[in-house]
């Protein structure tokens, strides 16, 4: 069944006040996905007081309304320029090539892969050179001891998160529906 955009956040609202939670509508922003090159706009009604935005940042990924991702690609090499530089001042006072290398990953690559499953697949080719070219110049200035790939690494974590979700005891294997409702 249809429900009006308006009834569902009126549904919303009434579910964090059960549980106790306060719906700040002042943060309370509103986006409508759709195609690149949207021919036949269909308007959906906004919610009265509601902003509505083409771009969002959502658990730190920057989402806009066409899933392209050039805003966040900006956001998180903005972000790990920034904390290169904190790397260069490290390696300035001294700090071993090994203790570099910690950092880069706690401060750098953290950042970089965030995610990285859910966005990844959505870049462009000059997306994925921009990360790699960055990748190469912070191995080449020894703030890593690896030469990364933005497709290697995306490609580790997507590994990693398939034998999460795959074993059993892990608490998001309980999230998946079982095998016999899959056929």
């Amino acid at each position: 069944t249809d429900v009006q955009l308006c009834d569902e956040f009126v549904s919303i609202q009434l579910w964090a006040q059960a549980n106790k939670m306060v719906n700040n509508t002042d943060k309370t922003k509103e986006t409508v996905f759709h195609r690149p090159n949207l021919r036949h706009c269909i308007c959906v009604p906004c919610v009265f007081g509601i902003e509505i935005v083409n771009e969002v940042k959502l658990l730190g990924v920057v989402f806009n309304d066409t899933l392209h991702f050039n805003s966040h690609v900006n956001f998180i090499l903005k972000c790990c320029s920034q904390r290169a530089y904190l790397l260069k001042r490290f390696r300035d006072q001294g700090l071993s090539p090994k203790h570099l290398n910690v950092v880069f990953n706690a401060i750098v690559l953290s950042r970089i892969t965030y995610c990285i499953c859910a966005w990844y697949g959505f870049l462009s080719r000059e997306h994925i050179g921009r990360f790699d070219a960055f990748l190469k110049r912070m191995f080449n200035y020894g703030y890593c001891q690896q030469l990364y790939t933005l497709s290697r690494l995306c490609k580790q974590y997507d590994k990693t998160l398939s034998k999460i979700i795959l074993n059993s005891q892990s608490c998001i294997h309980q999230l998946l529906p079982s095998e016999s409702s899959s056929h």
